[in-house]
């Protein structure tokens, strides 16, 4: 495959993932306040409105992952780690087209992350998923 090829491959792959999120975020409805009279309903409707909150705040960010990673194609900075400048594997990319970190960069960012706030291993696992 050329570069030329793979860079457009690459980039349909990342329009394509941005395009499935613009999708999802016609799913605000579900985050409307709705009065209701019994408070049981008003405590699931709570916790459907959280959990839509939660799932957009998701889409945005991976939303900004794709603009970004578009951008660094379009740059050739695409497939560069941007915390060590190493090249990022192949597979990690195959994986998670958006991704700017090198695995070895990712996996110290994530401890970081989850470090600070006392998350034990079943935690990081529900994280993950």
């Amino acid at each position: 495959m050329t570069p030329d090829a793979g860079k457009l491959q690459i980039k349909r792959r990342l329009e394509d993932a941005r395009q499935e999120i613009v999708k999802s975020f016609g799913l605000r409805e579900e985050v409307c306040i709705e009065q209701a009279a019994d408070t049981m309903d008003q405590v699931q409707a709570a916790e459907a409105r959280e959990l839509a909150i939660r799932n957009l705040d998701r889409s945005a960010c991976r939303f900004r992952q794709i603009e970004n990673a578009l951008r660094r194609l379009e740059a050739g900075e695409y497939g560069t780690c941007a915390n060590c400048d190493e090249k990022i594997g192949r597979n990690r990319l195959r994986a998670v087209p958006w991704t700017q970190l090198c695995l070895k960069c990712q996996e110290i960012a994530d401890q970081s992350e989850f470090g600070d706030r006392g998350y034990d291993a079943a935690e990081l696992f529900l994280h993950a998923a």
